[in-house]
């Protein structure tokens, strides 16, 4: 029974020792496989976040972990953009306003020919003229035409039927009145204005260069004008408009019912003015040309003439001993306006007419139903 013992025991001592020598053998090989020797896995230093494998081997009385660094993919740099070279951007400088030229003999003389008469306007139904750069304003104000108590250093003015429009000394237009059909709307772009006019519910304005506007209801449109340029002075009927250049040719745009727009053989011309069916024009020699209907406006060929003005359906001429001659309609009694002495400037309205003496009174003539020629 010992001997089995004993037997046994021998048996089971073999095969533990078998048993160690294949978990060691196990341990080479895996040792092997991992190219690494000795009986402790040594390992380089561990980057900061590197993955671990944990290899244990166990022995009686021993435990030995070893700790393998797998190894870690490297991120690609990200490709590095190069900066475009972009061009310097250069500011675009403002196209320079090329104004119209007004150094020759015939433009300066046009500038003086017009010089008063830009401070006097008429209408249907109001008169206005300046004092000392303000405007004061007769007749109706139905639609507020007579709101100018707030405008300042004002050198020309002009009137339709219910508005109002003012040229200051700097170039800038002033409004009041009937705005229904843009009549006070007018965009002159940032330009400086040079010269206005108006129609019953139409604004036009010549700009620095010579170019013209137009806002409201008006026969002639901004599309008509487009093309023109070198203009200097415009004047304005219900029905059409006059545009005076600086080489002191004349044209016309509207309606030419009565041939009001045959103007092609005008020259040397340094004032225009507009009535309803009738151009005028005064040249540098003194003489009056009609075109239209002459019937009405007998002038064509007066001589010695200092400056002429319009109503609708009536034609002034001022003569150089400051008296004056009107034709034309009178239904309102405004042909007495010849019946003035010592005038400086005048203008035509509807039914009635007004004018400065050379002490600065006003003149008047013609119908005041609406108060067009009380003074307050």
């Amino acid at each position: 029974m010992n001997g089995h013992s004993e037997q046994n025991g021998g048996r089971k001592r073999i095969g533990a020792a078998a048993q160690i020598l294949l978990r060691i053998g196990l341990a080479a090989v895996l040792l092997i496989c991992l190219g690494l020797t000795g009986s402790v896995l040594q390992v380089p230093l561990r980057r900061s976040g590197a993955p671990t494998v944990s290899i244990s081997q166990s022995f009686p009385g021993v435990r030995e972990e070893a700790e393998v660094i797998m190894p870690q993919a490297q991120a690609l740099p990200a490709p590095v953009e190069e900066a475009e070279a972009s061009a310097p951007q250069v500011q675009a400088l403002p196209t320079p306003v090329e104004e119209v030229d007004v150094s020759s003999p015939q433009a300066q003389a046009i500038l003086e020919a017009n010089e008063l008469f830009r401070r006097v306007a008429a209408s249907t139904e109001n008169s206005a003229w300046i004092e000392n750069g303000r405007v004061r304003v007769l007749g109706s104000d139905d639609d507020g035409q007579k709101n100018t108590s707030s405008w300042r250093s004002v050198d020309m003015v002009c009137l339709g039927d219910s508005h109002i429009v003012g040229l200051t000394e700097e170039g800038s237009l002033l409004f009041a009145g009937d705005n229904e059909r843009g009549q006070l709307s007018l965009d002159t772009g940032g330009l400086s204005v040079r010269s206005i006019a108006a129609g019953p519910y139409a604004t036009y304005a010549v700009l620095s260069d010579g170019t013209v506007r137009v806002s409201g209801a008006s026969l002639v449109t901004d599309i008509e004008l487009a093309q023109e340029r070198n203009v200097l002075e415009i004047r304005a009927s219900s029905s059409h408009v006059a545009l005076l250049y600086a080489d002191g040719t004349v044209k016309a745009f509207g309606s030419n019912l009565f041939g009001e727009c045959l103007l092609d053989d005008w020259r040397d011309i340094v004032m225009v003015a507009c009535g309803y069916g009738f151009t005028l024009g005064l040249d540098g020699d003194g003489s009056v040309h009609v075109a239209g209907d002459r019937e009405k406006i007998p002038l064509d060929g007066l001589v010695d003439v200092k400056a002429i003005a319009a109503g609708a359906n009536n034609g002034y001429a001022l003569n150089h001993d400051w008296t004056l001659v009107a034709v034309g309609y009178n239904g309102g009694g405004q042909l007495n306006a010849q019946l003035w002495t010592d005038v400086r400037v005048m203008a035509g309205g509807y039914m009635h007419a007004v004018g400065l003496d050379g002490e600065g009174k006003l003149l008047t003539a013609g119908s005041d139903s609406k108060g067009q020629l009380s003074v307050d």
